[in-house]
């Protein structure tokens, strides 16, 4: 079976670097993008989208909501988890808006981190 594969969002590299961790410790290939631009100019050249995406929301250059919609408008139709330290009502749903399957707020314990990546898989798989 393959791996899922996960793409990182992210400017902070420390938690890029400790979320790949969690991740590659629990079965799943990771890529990382610095920001909203780089993340683009990649899924563009590699149309092997990958299985889910981890977006924090406040980037500098672009923020994750505007890379999202733009993903989405390019035909990512993998599930993009929002991955914020805001945590007000008002973002999330500007995150939910431009296409994000779910808004998580930083600091997260991984288990629930990890808990909402295996549950957005699976309904992937189901549809």
């Amino acid at each position: 079976m393959k791996r899922k594969r996960i793409l990182l969002v992210d400017d902070n590299v420390s938690q890029l670097d400790l979320i790949q961790i969690l991740f590659e410790n629990d079965g799943f290939q990771v890529d990382q993008a610095i920001n909203g631009l780089l993340a683009i100019s990649e899924l563009e050249k590699n149309k092997d989208h990958p299985d889910l995406i981890v977006m924090d929301l406040m980037m500098p250059k672009l923020s994750g909501t505007e890379t999202v919609k733009r993903l989405r408008t390019l035909g990512v139709k993998c599930p993009i988890i929002a991955f914020s330290a805001m945590d007000e009502e008002e973002i999330h749903q500007e995150a939910i808006s431009a296409g994000c399957n779910s808004v998580l707020v930083k600091p997260c314990k991984p288990d629930i981190l990890l808990s909402e990546v295996r549950k957005l898989l699976v309904a992937v798989e189901l549809n």
